[in-house]
């Protein structure tokens, strides 16, 4: 998998992550919350989680297969080996 598809697929399944979660917000009054909760709870954290498996094990250098940092912008070159990414 290349790094941008990586890193592509690793933020929408954050952002989903996170929507879940917040979505539990609009079953608070509801009968079934109860139910609800511990499902979409564990689906989000399923999320979550597969979303830092795919960054921590996909985003990395094509070069040297080092990992690309995290946060912000994706750099140009490889802070390790130097190459363009």
């Amino acid at each position: 998998m290349e790094y941008t598809t990586a890193r592509t697929i690793s933020n929408v399944l954050f952002i989903v992550a996170v929507v879940l979660l917040l979505s539990l917000y609009l079953f608070t009054e509801s009968a079934v919350f109860n139910i609800i909760l511990p499902v979409v709870f564990l689906l989000a954290f399923g999320l979550f989680a597969v979303g830092i498996i795919v960054h921590v094990r996909y985003y990395r250098c094509p070069h040297c297969h080092n990992r690309i940092r995290a946060w912000g912008r994706t750099p140009d070159f490889c802070p390790e080996c130097g190459e363009a990414i």
